[in-house]
C-alpha cells in the first residue's frame, strides 16, 4: 500500500495539469477532509460488524476503482467547465476508499500480529512501509518521466492515476491472498 500511495505526489501535479486551478484543488481537497472525518465512525462498526479483512478489501476495491474516474480529464474533447467536477467526483470515490481502507488497516494488524509480539510487528511492518515508500517514489517518477519522453505531459500525468490504480490493485490481489491463507489456517 505504502508503494501505491507513493503515486500520489504525481496526482497533485496531475491535478494541476488536467486544468483544475489551485483554489479548486484546495476546496477540494477540504471537502475530501470533511468527508475523510465524517466516514471514521461508520468505517468502526462496518470494521466491528464484518471483520477487518472484509472492509479493508472493499476499500481497495473503491479506491482502485475510483482512479480511473480522474481518466476522463485527459479526454481531448472534454467540455469546458467540466474539470472540476469529473475530479471532484474522483476525489470523493477516493477518499472514502481510502478512509474505508485506512479505518481497517488499523485493527486489522491487531487482528494478524501476535498479541506477544505485536511492538515488534509494527516496527518491521513501519520499515517495509518506509522501504516500499521509497521505491515507489523511484518507480512511479522514473515511469512517468519515460511516458512523458514517449507520448508528451498530458499522457504522462494520465499515467498517475493508472499507475496508481494498477499499484492498488496489486495491493488488493495481496490483501486477498492474505485473507484466504489467513482463512486456511489451523486454529
Amino acid at each position: 500500500f505504502a508503494f501505491a500511495m507513493a503515486w500520489n505526489a504525481f496526482m497533485q501535479v496531475m491535478r494541476v495539469n488536467a486544468g483544475v486551478s489551485y483554489a479548486e484543488i484546495g476546496m477540494l481537497m477540504g471537502i475530501a477532509s470533511a468527508v475523510s472525518a465524517l466516514t471514521s465512525y461508520p468505517v468502526g462498526v462496518l470494521v466491528d460488524r464484518f471483520r477487518p479483512f472484509a472492509v479493508a478489501i472493499a476499500g481497495l476495491i473503491l479506491l482502485t476503482a475510483g482512479q480511473s474516474f480522474y481518466l476522463p480529464l485527459f479526454a481531448p474533447d472534454l467540455p469546458a467547465g467540466t474539470s472540476f467536477w469529473v475530479m471532484g467526483f474522483a476525489v470523493l470515490v477516493t477518499t472514502v476508499g481510502l478512509s474505508v481502507f485506512q479505518g481497517a488497516a488499523m485493527p486489522l494488524h491487531m487482528y494478524v500480529f501476535p498479541k506477544e509480539r505485536y511492538g515488534q510487528f509494527c516496527g518491521a511492518l513501519a520499515m517495509l512501509n518506509a522501504l516500499a515508500s521509497m521505491l515507489g517514489g523511484l518507480v512511479a517518477g522514473g515511469l512517468t518521466s519515460l511516458i512523458q519522453g514517449w507520448w508528451g505531459d498530458r499522457i504522462g500525468w494520465a499515467f498517475a492515476p493508472i499507475g496508481m490504480s494498477l499499484s492498488l490493485a496489486l495491493c488488493l490481489a495481496l490483501l486477498v491472498n492474505s485473507r484466504r491463507l489467513w482463512g486456511s489456517r489451523p486454529e
